[in-house]
């Protein structure tokens, strides 16, 4: 599978690559930002029954090269926040443990805009990412006190698949994505968690 995401990603990035000079008119620049709401995928039945989202921020720039009328490749560079929350209620006291995984993350996206020479119009994106990891530790909140943790067994890349959709309103656009993550994150083999991100975001290009 990850080796099926970096020929797809080399792919869809040469063909960037030779868009920019054949279509040089067609190339937008912009920034976004938004929020994550970011969980893992199914754990175990015990600890999935605490599991809440970790809301964090994202955010970064990106670059839409056209390839005709209604088709563009997308590169992004992004901040992206990712992990989970979880809370219990034990004896009147809450404990709250937050993973807190942040990458920079690559989407590689094909973008589909209708109808293409509208200036409002609807967008429809996919394609492969890669993700490397800034920083992974988790909070541990009990009593009021907080320990913190490295979380060292955390790989220092995450591969996954980005879907989503949304509206351009010729220069200013608003998106929600899924981000799904295809490997699992820690090194340990007996464990299989993902990442799983809802995105929300709004952003400007010119």
């Amino acid at each position: 599978m990850k080796r099926l995401i970096m020929v797809t990603f080399v792919i869809l990035l040469v063909s960037a690559l030779s868009s920019v000079s054949v279509f040089a008119q067609r190339i937008k620049v912009g920034l976004k930002g938004g929020v994550n709401l970011a969980n893992f995928s199914e754990i175990d039945n015990e600890l999935d029954e605490y599991a809440e989202y970790r809301i964090v921020v994202c955010g970064g720039g990106f670059i839409s090269l056209g390839i005709s009328e209604s088709l563009a490749i997308q590169p992004e560079v992004l901040f992206t926040g990712k992990g989970a929350l979880y809370e219990e209620t034990f004896l009147g006291e809450s404990i709250r443990l937050k993973m807190k995984l942040d990458y920079l993350e690559i989407p590689l996206l094909l973008k589909l805009s209708v109808p293409p020479q509208s200036q409002s119009k609807l967008i429809i994106f996919g394609g492969p990412a890669i993700a490397i990891k800034l920083s992974a530790k988790s909070t541990l909140e009990v009593l009021g006190e907080i320990e913190e943790t490295i979380l060292e067994d955390v790989k220092n890349n995450d591969y996954g698949i980005v879907v989503g959709a949304g509206f351009d309103f010729g220069g200013f656009v608003i998106e929600g994505r899924y981000t799904i993550g295809l490997t699992p994150i820690d090194g340990d083999e007996e464990t299989d968690i993902k990442n799983r991100v809802i995105s929300f975001m709004a952003g400007v290009y010119f």
